[in-house]
């Protein structure tokens, strides 16, 4: 089924295909992204089983990949690809989990969702 969406609701009349494979989920939670030796705050704007719309001041510049944390501490975290970004708007896909190489003492966000290897 396609599924179309307002590009902006209220703002003139173009249409996008909607292209995520599962449903999108509006939240406004903070979040912090491991930028391999900084942190970075952040906001999460929206999220999918396969990934997220995040809110990153436009200044910082983001690696192709970095770890998003859901707890200040990183007790919850999800591992992003960026897939676009516009000013401080970022769209990001979940990477596969490395259950090796992961902290048993550290929980993951719904490890059950549909990812990609990174």
């Amino acid at each position: 089924m396609l599924n179309l969406m307002a590009a902006q609701p209220g703002v003139g009349t173009t249409l996008q295909v909607e292209r995520r494979k599962s449903v999108r989920r509006v939240v406004a939670f903070p979040v912090w992204l491991d930028l391999g030796g900084s942190a970075q705050n952040g906001a999460l704007r929206n999220i999918s089983l396969g990934g997220a719309g995040l809110t990153v001041p436009p200044t910082v510049p983001l690696p192709g990949e970095f770890t998003m944390l859901l707890t200040r501490k990183g007790q919850a975290s999800r591992r992003c690809r960026v897939i676009w970004r516009m000013s401080d708007q970022v769209g990001v896909e979940f990477c596969a989990l490395d259950t090796e190489s992961a902290d048993p003492g550290v929980a993951t966000v719904a490890p059950d969702v549909s990812v990609i290897d990174c």
